[in-house]
């Protein structure tokens, strides 16, 4: 059985978007012992000042036989733009062709497609922030009772409790 090795990711992403790409290299006989990235054929070494702003986040697999490699843009930039190529350990090889588009003057769909985008964002992010406050004050309060019941009462009695 030979080695299966996939990339998958948006071909086309907007400036400033995030790109986000993973290489799957699964089957085979062997788990692949590592997974190489190539832009516009060169070699991305996140180490070199052009790609200081690419992050790669490796995992293997030993039950599925499988390397994974995500290569992550947090802020895309026109010079990102390119040829991707994955290539295992194994020389097994895919690529994905990524665009970044650049809009000067966006028409009222881009517009409104951003409204939404900036909605879910926005609702998002706000629906996380009392289960994080709740989750705070829970650890407060037991840390506080944890060291009361140890004989730090005298310690305990500065602390003040907000109510969050």
């Amino acid at each position: 059985m030979s080695t299966v090795i996939s990339i998958t990711g948006k071909k086309y992403v907007d400036l400033g978007e995030k790109i986000e790409l993973t290489c799957n290299a699964s089957g085979g006989k062997v788990i692949p012992v590592e997974i190489d990235w190539f832009k516009g054929g060169d070699k991305i070494d996140t180490g070199e000042e052009q790609y200081q702003h690419v992050l790669m986040v490796k995992s293997q697999f030993m039950a599925s036989k499988s390397f994974i490699s995500t290569l992550i843009i947090n802020h895309s930039k026109l010079s990102d733009s390119g040829n991707y190529i994955c290539r295992s350990s194994r020389n097994d090889i895919a690529n994905l062709m990524v665009t970044v588009l650049h809009e000067t003057n966006p028409g009222p769909l881009a517009r409104d497609r951003q409204t939404e985008q900036e909605y879910k964002n926005k609702s998002a992010s706000s629906a996380h922030v009392p289960i994080q406050t709740s989750l705070l004050t829970i650890t407060l309060c037991v840390l506080l009772t944890l060291l009361r019941l140890s004989g730090f009462s005298s310690f305990s009695s500065s602390f003040s409790v907000f109510n969050l």
